[in-house]
């Protein structure tokens, strides 16, 4: 008679690992899900010189990728709640915070970013903050 070893997963499965829908359902729940970042192009304020909206965009996929990092560590049915517990402020409305808070609250650090000084006011859309005056 043959023995499984221990090393040996496929014969002491009863069911192969390709020909159960449920076992395969079960093991795409497990695995994380790849949170994407949205790659469309941006709408930005009017107003904007092309150089601030290459320095805004550079901040903004910065700003994004940080978040998708932060959010694919937890748990996928939990990733708002915990983020919101840990930073105060749920994903979604960080977009529409200055780019200085969001630096500031994602402890980014700025000097990755050229000529930061031009977006910190700013928020995704290349908006001044409504809390903010116009310089």
């Amino acid at each position: 008679m043959k023995e499984n070893t221990p090393g040996d997963v496929s014969n002491s499965l009863l069911v192969g690992a390709g020909k159960s829908r449920r076992l395969s359902a079960i093991r795409d729940k497990v695995q994380p899900q790849a949170i994407t970042v949205e790659r469309q192009a941006r709408q930005f304020a009017t107003a904007l010189r092309p150089e601030t909206q290459e320095v805004l965009l550079q901040a903004i996929q910065l700003v994004e990728q940080h978040l998708a990092k932060i959010l694919n560590a937890y748990p996928p049915g939990k990733q708002n709640t915990f983020f919101k517990l840990k930073y105060g402020l749920k994903p979604e409305s960080i977009r529409s915070l200055p780019m200085q808070q969001v630096f500031g609250v994602l402890k980014l650090n700025s000097s990755n970013i050229g000529q930061f000084r031009r977006i910190e006011k700013l928020d995704f859309k290349g908006e001044q903050h409504p809390n903010r005056t116009r310089t």
